[in-house]
């Protein structure tokens, strides 16, 4: 009789094996926020020295034109994976992510791993994140997800300094910019320039008008304004506009 013994060892190389990237689409179980899907796309490095410290995970996580970019190095996975799946839940301004390892056939032992991911259609605002490598927490901060958003401004001169009416507004979507016009706004006779500066937090849009004077007149005239806010994601948003602190103008608008 002969007997042959195996032996499987779990020896990793020293360095990365370079990988290309694996896309994964997953939608979120929760719909995201209500009503919305986010997409994933996933990749991640071979086992990298099985000589870890469970402390040494480094996190960066950025946020870019409605897209969360996560990359997390040294996480500790089965050195037998086959992939990688990164399912995100987003209630309210929670952001949480849970990572799972794939395997079919596990081995018996675990080796850090670098894992890059992003997570697609996220609403601007501030937002608590949370990830997790199955049920334990390898990444916890608060993020700030803001886009730049150009304005461009003109403005009549002081029309005729007749009784005041109210505001009258006319505000309209097209390929992603929002285009404002705000008839007999009661602005500083002297105003030599006019501010508008947008702030929007998921759903909600805030702008805030401002005159610019150096010296004040002892009078005010209506103004019409008209303003573009760009880089608008197609939604339906709550708008809010506010002239010296009193609003002008509050409405919701669907942008398609």
């Amino acid at each position: 009789m002969i007997v042959v013994f195996v032996f499987v060892g779990c020896e990793e190389p020293e360095t990365i094996v370079p990988y290309e990237p694996q896309n994964h689409t997953e939608r979120d179980p929760q719909g995201g926020s209500a009503t919305e899907a986010h997409n994933t796309t996933v990749n991640f490095s071979e086992c990298k020295s099985q000589q870890r410290d469970s402390d040494s995970i480094v996190s960066s996580v950025r946020y870019e034109n409605g897209t969360l970019f996560f990359t997390h190095e040294n996480v500790e996975f089965n050195c037998g994976i086959d992939d990688i799946s990164v399912v995100p839940e987003i209630i309210g301004q929670t952001i949480m992510v849970t990572i799972s390892e794939i395997c079919e056939m596990p081995a018996d032992c675990i080796c850090p791993r670098d894992v890059n991911y992003s997570i697609d259609n996220i609403n601007e605002g501030h937002y608590n994140v949370v990830v997790k490598n199955g049920d334990i927490i390898i990444y916890q901060s608060e993020i700030d997800c803001h886009d730049t958003h150009n304005t461009m401004v003109t403005y009549s001169e002081c029309k005729v300094q007749k009784s005041f009416s109210d505001v009258a507004t006319s505000v309209r979507y097209e390929n992603g910019t929002l285009y404002f016009t705000h008839t007999d706004v009661e602005l500083n006779c002297a105003i030599e320039d006019v501010s508008v500066v947008p702030e929007i937090n998921g759903q909600a849009i805030a702008v805030t008008i401002s005159e610019i004077c150096e010296e004040y007149a002892n009078c005010v005239c209506p103004i019409d304004i008209n303003y573009s806010i760009d880089n608008i994601k197609v939604g339906s948003y709550a708008i809010v506009v506010k002239v010296k602190g009193y609003t002008i103008y509050q409405d919701e608008i669907n942008c398609q």
